[in-house]
């Protein structure tokens, strides 16, 4: 297990489609008060894996929106390539996880299936791929003040007429968010880019996707964003 620390700094930070999610606020205005200024404070970010966030994408789930003829609005289109879905989704709002019916996610596929078919245009799917992190911030005091796990998961490997590798429900999700009473925590995640990893023959789909979030109080402003780069072979991978 990986474990990285910081200060009022940068840190590095990402599985799966969420089950289910959870939010719990701890702390009270008597515990603020008592503390003075430096409980307002955040002091230092830890960012470590966590496994049982993705251990279920082992399991094999049939590729998102497979039967829906409509995958949802152009996000862009770059060469042979197509990104359908959603180019920007709130995953935590005011400390809370954001609940959706509907699970937004993202497609790389071939224009030429993208744009009128469906998923069932493509077949060879791999299983599942996705990966997740915990993260906890501390205030000056050595409490855990705010704290999140996220995920992201997504679904490579899709074949059009034999050739190339595409991208199916891509995602990012929050879950067990814990957000101590006078702070307030904000995520969300954008589509950045789509490129092309192979040939314009062989095509091999590249997505790049943004997680912003924001934690405040009334003495701290911490902003963060971290780019992550899914490949259609299954790769996942942070972009320094």
């Amino acid at each position: 297990m990986c474990k990285l620390r910081m200060s009022f700094v940068s840190v590095s930070l990402v599985g799966l489609l969420s089950l289910g999610s959870s939010f719990a606020a701890v702390g009270t205005a008597q515990d603020g008060a008592l503390m003075g200024d430096d409980y307002f404070k955040i002091a230092s970010v830890e960012v470590e894996k966590d496994v049982a966030a993705y251990e279920v994408a082992d399991q094999y789930l049939a590729p998102t929106g497979a039967g829906d003829k409509n995958l949802g609005e152009v996000i862009m289109v770059v060469d042979q390539l197509i990104a359908l879905g959603k180019k920007i989704w709130p995953i935590i709002e005011a400390g809370r996880p954001v609940v959706n019916t509907n699970l937004p996610v993202v497609h790389v596929l071939p224009r030429e299936a993208g744009q009128d078919g469906s998923l069932y245009d493509l077949s060879n799917w791999d299983a599942p791929k996705a990966i997740g992190y915990r993260v906890t911030y501390k205030n000056f005091y050595g409490m855990e003040v705010i704290a999140f796990t996220y995920s992201i998961s997504f679904q490579p490997g899709g074949q059009f007429n034999g050739k190339g590798a595409y991208i199916s429900g891509a995602s990012v999700t929050a879950n067990n968010v814990k957000v101590s009473w006078g702070f307030d925590f904000s995520a969300k995640s954008e589509v950045v880019a789509i490129t092309n990893r192979g040939s314009r023959e062989n095509p091999v789909a590249g997505l790049t996707l943004k997680i912003s979030y924001i934690a405040k109080s009334v003495l701290s402003d911490i902003r963060n964003s971290y780019n992550y780069h899914l490949t259609g072979r299954g790769a996942i991978n942070q972009v320094e």
